[in-house]
């Protein structure tokens, strides 16, 4: 398992730069510097390129609060990193003996159409995402309720020398490479890019394989047919 600081100095190591280092993660300066910022961008960008990698789940029913009686709102506010709710995985009350699955609505119908006039407490069959991503229910919650329901983390950069990267520790090659080509770029380095980003391309093609969902057959459909068109991309 390599921590951030490790990569780093893995990144400077293959790069073939003269002296040392990094020893640390913060005040460093030239190359080390350079380094690290690749890493930490290369880290990040890769955790951007999809809302639904599997290491971005945050746990099953992750998400739990309760309904107020009288309101569409929720007893709390939404997750501090909240990245991407998954809208297929609302429920009330979904470990009692009667569990009641929700059904999303987009916020324009919910704030347009039915939050509109007088509203009539019942046990609510609908949800809605807000734009600052906070839940709403409707119709208003006729009693108290345990909602649950499934999401993925917001993306984070790596900041401490120790850290590891939410990224599988068997997919960690392609932070490196990422970084290669970034420094490349950087430093007009045309040689190193050509063979980064051949590297790359099929190191992305393995974690998207085994970290995306209904990706698992993707590898053998495109030796079969030599295309990409069997992917699915669950949204």
């Amino acid at each position: 398992m390599s921590t951030f600081l490790e990569l780093c100095q893995e990144l400077r190591s293959e790069l073939h730069l003269p002296g040392g280092g990094p020893s640390a993660v913060t005040n460093e300066l030239g190359e080390n510097m350079i380094i690290i910022r690749m890493i930490r961008d290369a880290d990040l960008e890769i955790k951007k390129l999809w809302h639904d990698w599997n290491f971005l789940w945050a746990g099953e029913a992750a998400y739990s609060v309760t309904t107020s009686s009288g309101s569409n709102a929720l007893s709390t506010t939404k997750p501090t990193n909240i990245g991407n709710y998954d809208l297929s995985s609302f429920y009330l009350d979904k470990t009692s003996s009667t569990p009641y699955r929700l059904t999303y609505v987009d916020w324009n119908k919910y704030s347009h159409v039915l939050k509109v006039g007088s509203q009539t407490s019942a046990v609510p069959s609908n949800f809605t995402i807000a734009p600052d991503k906070t839940v709403r229910v409707w119709p208003q919650a006729d009693n108290t309720y345990t909602l649950t329901g499934e999401y993925w983390i917001k993306p984070a950069a790596l900041t401490a020398p120790t850290q590891v990267s939410a990224i599988p520790e068997e997919h960690h090659r392609i932070i490196i490479v990422r970084a290669k080509i970034m420094y490349a770029e950087g430093e007009d380095a045309p040689e190193i890019a050509a063979g980064a980003a051949a590297e790359f391309d099929h190191l992305l093609e393995k974690l998207e394989s085994d970290e995306l969902p209904a990706q698992r057959q993707r590898r053998m459909a495109r030796a079969n047919e030599g295309t990409d068109t069997n992917r699915v991309i669950v949204q």
